[in-house]
């Protein structure tokens, strides 16, 4: 990847930092997008220090508002005449409900709508690029109705954790029909990977992931099948596809439906701002 850019959502911790420094161990230059600045240097420090690589910065964004995502895709489109791989990776779980600064579901703007932003802002530097989003076997326990997903309440929080995964697939659908001349969507899952997610939550997610961490996939491991889908040889990623294990994988009925991909990608429109 010597000579290539890439940009890495979420990169403090996690699939986000472990792919961050796959990449700069194969000579990209990286660009980290963290929330939390403290957090993101120390993964700044942590990547140069493991790969000696001196093209790894930092820009700040919360990717559930919507106006911190267009401050960013501004500071991006500034220093960046191209981005060879965007990997959208940012995401919670949250078992409470809340709501971004806008008055969406949190979930689904920090999953799905801030990543459908900071692409659609940033197509012009993707030409040619790999766009790879984050989703989740979770998608499977979506009821996504596409008109009210910035509204989703449940008391069973999977299930609008599960709405913005199937999202991020309906999104990568769409991404590869509507731009799929000019670059390569697909999406992951990772697995049952042994992170800091849930750490912003309280409830059992939380504490489920630190009893269980020990049995969980590393990191690495979590991203193996995301990194696979930024360098694998051309041809052996179908555009617009979801992976798991580094092979095509099975989506839910929702997730394969082009008329619900085109209606979800208009209402996203319309939330983002973009039109």
């Amino acid at each position: 990847m010597q000579g290539k850019v890439c940009v890495v959502t979420g990169a403090n911790s996690g699939i986000g930092k472990s792919l961050a420094t796959s990449f700069a161990q194969r000579g990209a230059e990286v660009v980290l997008v963290c929330r939390n600045e403290a957090r993101g240097l120390d993964a700044k420090a942590d990547i140069e220090a493991a790969t000696g690589s001196a093209s790894v910065s930092l820009e700040l964004c919360d990717v559930g508002d919507m106006e911190s995502v267009r401050r960013c895709a501004a500071l991006l489109r500034a220093r960046l005449p191209r981005i060879d791989v965007l990997c959208n990776n940012a995401g919670l779980y949250l078992s409470q409900r809340a709501v971004s600064p806008q008055g969406y579901e949190a979930m689904f703007a920090i999953n799905h709508l801030g990543a459908f932003l900071l692409t659609n802002l940033l197509l012009d530097r993707l030409a040619g690029a790999r766009v790879i989003t984050t989703s989740s076997l979770a998608h499977h326990f979506a009821r996504l109705d596409v008109e009210r997903a910035e509204h989703a309440d449940s008391p069973i929080a999977m299930i609008p954790y599960g709405n913005s995964k199937l999202c991020n697939i309906l999104f990568t659908r769409e991404l590869h029909r509507r731009h799929g001349e000019t670059l390569s969507a697909s999406c992951f899952h990772p697995g049952a990977v042994g992170t800091q997610f849930g750490q912003d939550d309280a409830g059992l997610m939380n504490g489920a992931m630190k009893l269980g961490r020990f049995l969980l996939r590393t990191p690495e491991q979590g991203a193996d099948t995301g990194l696979f889908l930024a360098t694998a040889e051309e041809g052996r990623v179908a555009a617009g596809g979801y992976y798991a294990n580094r092979k095509r994988s099975y989506v839910s009925r929702t997730g394969r439906d082009d008329a619900i991909a085109a209606r979800l990608w208009d209402r996203s429109v319309r939330l983002s701002g973009l039109g």
